[in-house]
């Protein structure tokens, strides 16, 4: 019985350009692979295979491969690969420098202070000086004859500013000076307190009064006198001032000299509370006249030393001791 063959699957179209050949070969392939299923099944349903024929000659494989078309597009870039493994560190190339020659820039603001360095050793002990005089602190002269005061808040030196015929400041211990700041005035012949200096104690003193004063007529003289309310002795005591005398002694104060070597006439004393003159007069009514009255005094029991003033003549008008006048008073020895 006669066997029908199978319509065969027509074949793929031939590839135009080498990108073509690829596809069309594949499906070349597939189309050859139908075919020999369709022989084989056909040659089953018309009865038994035969004795296989000789084997034929090998056939020329003949491909027709046309030209290469135009390259496409290129296609768009495909994904970055996993970064691949960390190769070893190379050897260390040569270092190389370019030196130049360019200006110096600006000065840069200064850093901030660096941490404080260790302390040096100690330098070396310098050489001893010289020794320096020996200071006592207490009332024992030293070799010298030299006081120097002890730290006990004692006044050794004071300054007095007396205000009227009396004060309340004490004086000092080895020295001290008092200045009389008003004018005292008085028309009587009995003194009266000028100048006072208060708790002058026990020692002995040299004391040196200068005094200015005037008489408001020039036909008045002024006395004075020093006391002291304790107990005092070894007194002695001198007023000097300039007069008029030339050949002799006149009494008469004269402050404006017009005669070669006019005298210095004075008064002394040795008893406390003895008078010191009068003088006869003035060259000037109320004109400023000067006296100097000093002496020495051993007090044993404190008490207040006094210089005093009064009028040669009662109701002659004031004899004033006039602001400024002062006392200088040096303790000279302890007793």
């Amino acid at each position: 019985m006669a066997t029908k063959l199978p319509t065969l699957p027509t074949l793929p179209s031939p590839p135009r350009d080498a990108a073509e050949f690829k596809v069309w070969a594949e499906k070349l392939t597939v189309h050859l692979q139908r075919l020999y299923r369709m022989l084989a099944k056909a040659v089953e349903e018309a009865g038994g295979s035969g004795a296989p024929g000789a084997q034929g000659v090998p056939g020329v494989a003949n491909f027709l491969v046309g030209e290469a078309g135009v390259d496409g597009e290129p296609g768009p870039p495909g994904r970055d690969g996993a970064p691949g493994a960390t190769g070893n560190t190379g050897a260390l190339g040569p270092a190389v420098f370019m030196l130049g020659e360019g200006e110096n820039g600006a000065e840069g603001p200064p850093g901030p202070p660096g941490a404080a360095g260790t302390a040096g050793a100690a330098g070396a002990t310098g050489p001893a000086g010289a020794t320096g005089p020996t200071i006592i602190l207490d009332e024992t002269p030293n070799d010298e004859g030299l006081l120097y005061p002890p730290n006990d808040g004692t006044e050794w030196i004071k300054r007095i500013d007396q205000l009227s015929g009396s004060t309340t400041d004490v004086a000092g211990k080895w020295m001290t000076y008092e200045v009389l700041t008003l004018d005292i005035s008085t028309t009587s012949t009995s003194f009266a307190n000028t100048i006072v200096t208060r708790d002058v104690g026990p020692g002995t003193y040299a004391f040196d009064y200068f005094l200015m004063y005037n008489c408001a007529t020039a036909g008045t003289g002024i006395k004075f006198t020093v006391n002291h309310t304790g107990t005092a002795s070894d007194f002695v005591a001198t007023w000097i001032y300039q007069t008029t005398g030339g050949a002799a002694a006149t009494g008469a104060g004269d402050q404006i000299t017009t005669t070669v070597a006019q005298l210095i006439e004075g008064w002394s004393i040795r008893n406390l509370g003895n008078d010191m003159g009068p003088t006869l007069s003035v060259d000037t009514t109320s004109g400023r006249m000067l006296a100097r009255l000093y002496g020495v005094l051993r007090v044993t029991a404190t008490g207040d030393l006094q210089l005093r003033h009064a009028a040669e003549t009662a109701a002659a008008g004031n004899v004033t001791v006039m602001r400024g006048s002062s006392l200088v008073l040096h303790r000279i020895a302890e007793a």
